[in-house]
């Protein structure tokens, strides 16, 4: 798991989206199950606030920070570390946090449609890439409790299943088989969403068609016909599919291609910043690390340096997006 310094960012309601929402219950589970973990955390924490270390330094030096503000903005940043190390000790609320984990959840339940999907504000029709988003992390969270995830929802059921007929029905409507391929960011990330739901809730039509082809043609596909995106889901797929070779393949490519300094770590030129969710720079890179270490664990050194280069691109207490956010808990 991530750092839980980044969980107090994650659980700030800056909107009424439906990821924004979902994303506060998320990091509140995460924090939830972080802690329970590791007890001897609120020790520490409980030892922070009697020694007042909940202030930032920069807070603590008053007259520093008079000399900086007009002349460095960010010198206000210091007013929100405190706010994310108090963030922090309420984890340990225990009565506080249950509260506001079934909160969240009822406010998403209240989001969504009548079609089963998830609009990006409410009130709006249904939002595919808000679906899609909500759907993966409940299975990654899902599958992260081993199946354990009952616990922090009511509903969840019927909640999940009504998803997952919208998702379906919009990629029966949006993809065809005759027409485009199985590597496209489209397809691939729909099975990269579907896979954690399999078991309860099997592909047909079109899904069923489109998993079929990928498996079938494992063997036949070229690095070329993938994005930087497509190469670490792929290789996400084809491991959870148990085909162990085409994920291997595309592991070892994406080792091979990345490149590495003192300063960054390991990273790679190919992974460009451009415009859609495809296409962010930090997210695509955190997807890479998960890939590599859910197929080889083993390259403990190497997923190590490629986080270096994440931390780099850290601006004070967020990645700037919630997919960047979330995946720090996949590792």
């Amino acid at each position: 798991m991530g750092d839980p310094f980044a969980l107090p960012d994650l659980s700030r309601h800056l909107n009424i989206t439906s990821d924004a929402i979902f994303n506060t219950w998320f990091a509140d589970v995460v924090g939830t199950e972080i802690f329970k973990a590791n007890p001897r955390m609120k020790a520490v924490f409980d030892e922070y606030k009697s020694a007042d270390l909940l202030k930032s330094n920069l807070e603590k030096n008053q007259e520093l920070k008079q000399v900086l503000l007009e002349e460095t903005p960010w010198v206000l940043n210091a007013k929100s570390e405190t706010e994310t190390m108090n963030r922090i000790s309420r984890l340990f609320e225990v009565n506080a946090m249950k509260a506001s984990i079934n909160s969240d959840w009822k406010i998403l339940l209240q989001y969504q449609n009548g079609d089963g999907g998830f609009p990006w504000l409410p009130g709006f029709r249904s939002s595919y890439v808000s679906s899609l988003y909500i759907l993966r992390n409940l299975g990654k969270m899902n599958d992260w409790l081993k199946g354990g995830i009952a616990q922090y929802q009511s509903g969840q059921n019927n909640m999940v299943s009504a998803l997952i007929r919208y998702i379906d029905n919009e990629l029966n409507t949006h993809w065809k088989e005759n027409e485009d391929t199985p590597w496209s960011n489209f397809a691939l990330d729909y099975l990269d969403a579907r896979r954690y739901w399999e078991k309860e809730y099997p592909l047909q039509g079109a899904g069923a068609n489109l998993k079929k082809a990928i498996i079938t043609r494992a063997d036949k596909f070229k690095i070329t016909d993938f994005t930087f995106f497509g190469l670490h889901r792929a290789a996400l797929i084809y491991d959870s599919y148990g085909l162990k070779n085409p994920s291997e393949k595309l592991i070892r490519y994406l080792k091979e291609t990345s490149v590495s300094s003192e300063t960054q770590g390991a990273y790679w030129k190919q992974n460009l910043n451009d415009w859609g969710w495809y296409e962010s720079k930090a997210v695509n890179h955190a997807g890479a690390i998960e890939a590599i270490n859910k197929v080889t664990p083993e390259d403990a050194n190497f997923i190590e340096e490629s986080k270096v280069w994440l931390a780099t691109q850290k601006e004070t207490n967020s990645w700037g997006i919630p997919e960047q956010r979330l995946k720090l808990f996949i590792f």
